[in-house]
């Protein structure tokens, strides 16, 4: 079936069902042959788009890629359907809920099923009001779409996932990206066994990201009722709010659900979950007092047989905060609904790579139990990866803090520790503490799991890139421990038992120093580790005679702006201040957590709490973390040398100098 339109070579590789570069090669191999690859129609945006008619001949004719039905499923990666973005849902939606072939249909045919559909124009009248004469064409190309995909849902869906390539920002920009959806959904789905819950309802600004989420989560075994409560969303853009709608009923359509889609009311007697993400599609510039409003509105319609999930920037829900945004968030806490309050790590939103999120979990607020017993599971995965086995224990940490004392007391938490919520609403500071796992305060864990996830961490890090690579680049293995924590310690108290020693740094003068890399002692600090200045031996002993040398393996650590620290593995250096010296003198310690507690600290600095290690196990511990540190600078000398290849081809080839050929043979349809 023919498509007019235009396509990028991303588009063709898609249609082709082969990789992105094959198209490349494709089109760079053809070049004089006697079917030489379609020549560009057009540039937008910087990128070459094709004739799609052209690209599905050219397909026939040499039998390149691996989809025989590429002319058939054309229609779905064509260009210009997103240019007409609302109207071609709109009309996915009519297809999906009539259930009939809209090609053929005249305009007036056209509205008349659009009004029996929506006869509130809640969701699609509107849209295909506003197409006039363009509609008859365009529901015959909306028709070859949903075919190619083969159904309207997984039609609708291939144009949201397009956002990030089509210039529609209201929906990129707000993407939370599938591991935090899964989870979130995850999440709920959890949530709904532990409260009986069988409705979702989701309350995001013009979203609709999260409750589906939880439908693919949910599956077919679990039927449940799902919607859009409108009543949160604020100053939510009426076209995002009515794309929401259309997603949602062409979805559940695909579920036989084609009668009019449940309404959130308040009064509701049955338990329910709400999801919600801030900011939304629908309110892009949303600021912290308009988010934590809308969270109090949700936690002020729950019942105790009710749950909620929020997710929202770290800087909203845990971070501190001032001013009216810390007042709602005060008295949202003050409910006593806040269960869990999670700082996640940052990478988990395409549009915004280092943005940490958040997660809260609403829930019963056990009004049995006074507010001043009453408790919220706070925890920090700033440098935590969210893969399935840390997704999955996070939830069940969740799960646990929905429950009773009973609940709370049975469950090993990983991740997670309880905090007195009179402590969080009496503070104005961060919710989850430390922006980094904090030093371990001697809380039991569980030693068989920590051991099982540590051996799983150490082949996943051993497995061989390349079968001729032998996978044991450690020289160390794993046992169960002792199962006794050793309780970590304040610098201060480290100091006063001779644990640690402290060093000033030089105040150098800039005069005294070279940057030539000629001879002399390297003058150190955590901005140059490597030590790049130097100074004059004789220099430093008759201007500076307190100055003090380093030793191998003391940790040079900064207290002012944010905290920093580095280990010198070498020692013979300087240190110039503002730059200090902390010298290990127990057994219990090690330079390299040292300087990771450190790294994380708060507050006045002999007060940061480090790690402690069993002096039994401190030798075979500093063997294995050095292994691992040999390991790290071996590979990042080979980015580097990655880098320079990278550039030195780029350079050639932009010279004239050099080609790519290609040495390796793909099965990727070039045949």
């Amino acid at each position: 079936m023919a498509a007019t339109g235009l396509v990028t070579m991303t588009d063709i590789a898609l249609l082709a069902h082969v990789q992105r570069p094959v198209v490349s090669m494709w089109r760079a191999r053809s070049r004089d042959s006697s079917h030489p690859f379609p020549a560009v129609a057009t540039r937008r945006a910087g990128r070459d788009l094709f004739d799609v008619d052209e690209i599905c001949r050219w397909l026939a004719a040499t039998g390149r890629g691996n989809n025989p039905a590429a002319a058939e499923d054309a229609a779905a990666f064509v260009s210009g359907a997103r240019e007409d973005f609302p109207a071609v849902g709109a009309l996915l939606a009519l297809s999906a809920l009539t259930g009939v072939p809209l090609s053929g249909r005249s305009a007036n045919d056209l509205m008349d099923l659009a009004d029996d559909a929506d006869p509130d124009d809640a969701y699609l009248y509107r849209e295909i009001e506003d197409l006039g004469a363009k509609a008859a064409a365009l529901a015959g190309y909306t028709d070859r779409v949903s075919d190619a995909a083969y159904s309207p849902a997984a039609a609708f869906e291939q144009l949201v996932q397009d956002r990030f390539r089509t210039g529609l920002p209201e929906l990129a920009d707000t993407s939370l990206g599938g591991p935090l959806t899964q989870l979130t959904a995850e999440a709920a789905a959890a949530m709904s066994l532990a409260t009986g819950a069988d409705a979702f309802w989701e309350a995001t600004p013009g979203g609709s990201d999260l409750v589906l989420g939880v439908s693919i989560t949910l599956g077919e075994s679990r039927p449940a009722d799902l919607g859009l409560a409108m009543n949160f969303r604020g100053d939510c853009t009426e076209a995002a709010q009515r794309f929401a709608a259309r997603r949602l009923r062409v979805h559940l359509a695909a579920h036989g659900h084609h009668g009019p889609a449940p309404a959130y009311d308040r009064s509701q007697g049955t338990p329910r979950i709400v999801v919600a993400q801030f900011p939304g599609p629908g309110e892009p510039a949303a600021d912290a007092a308009g988010a934590l409003r809308a969270i109090d509105e949700i936690a002020l319609s729950m019942s105790d047989a009710d749950g909620a999930l929020i997710v929202g920037p770290a800087r909203w829900l845990v971070d501190a905060l001032s001013g009216p945004a810390e007042s709602t968030r005060s008295q949202i806490l003050r409910m006593g609904r806040l269960r869990a309050a999670v700082r996640l790590p940052a990478g988990l939103v395409p549009t915004r790579i280092r943005q940490p999120m958040a997660l809260w979990v609403l829930g019963s607020a056990h009004p049995d139990v006074p507010l001043a017993d009453r408790w919220t599971m706070t925890a920090d995965l700033t440098a935590e990866e969210l893969n399935t086995a840390g997704r999955q224990d996070l939830i069940s940490d969740i799960a646990a803090s929905l429950g009773d004392r009973s609940a709370l007391r049975a469950h090993a938490f990983r991740f997670a520790s309880l905090v007195q919520t009179s402590r969080l609403i009496a503070s104005s500071g961060p919710l989850t503490g430390l922006r980094r796992p904090p030093a371990s305060k001697g809380r039991p864990a569980d030693p068989s799991a920590e051991l099982i996830r540590a051996e799983r961490l150490l082949e996943h890090v051993q497995a061989p890139a390349n079968t001729n690579i032998p996978a044991e680049r450690f020289g160390f293995g794993l046992t169960r421990g002792s199962g006794t924590p050793t309780p970590s310690a304040t610098v201060r108290a480290l100091l006063a038992s001779g644990d640690l020693a402290y060093l000033p740094g030089a105040r150098i003068d800039n005069a005294d120093l070279t940057h030539d890399g000629g001879a002399g002692l390297r003058v150190l600090g955590t901005d140059s580790p490597a030590g790049t200045a130097r100074i004059d031996p004789l220099v430093l002993a008759s201007r500076y005679p307190r100055a003090r040398l380093t030793e191998p393996g003391d940790v040079v650590f900064r207290t002012s702006g944010a905290p920093a620290a580095v280990v010198d593995p070498v020692g013979a250096g300087v240190v110039r201040y503002p730059d200090r010296i902390l010298r290990i003198r127990g057994a219990s310690l090690l330079p390299g957590p040292l300087a990771a507690d450190l790294s994380g600290g708060r507050g006045p600095w002999r007060g940061w709490l480090v790690r402690r290690f069993d002096p039994e196990d401190t030798p075979d511990l500093g063997e294995a973390l050095g292994d691992i540190d040999v390991e790290r600078t071996r590979l990042r000398d080979q980015l580097e040398r990655l880098d320079a290849l990278t550039d030195r081809l780029s350079d050639g080839a932009a010279a004239g100098a050099l080609r790519i050929i290609t040495t390796q043979t793909t099965t990727e349809g070039d045949h």
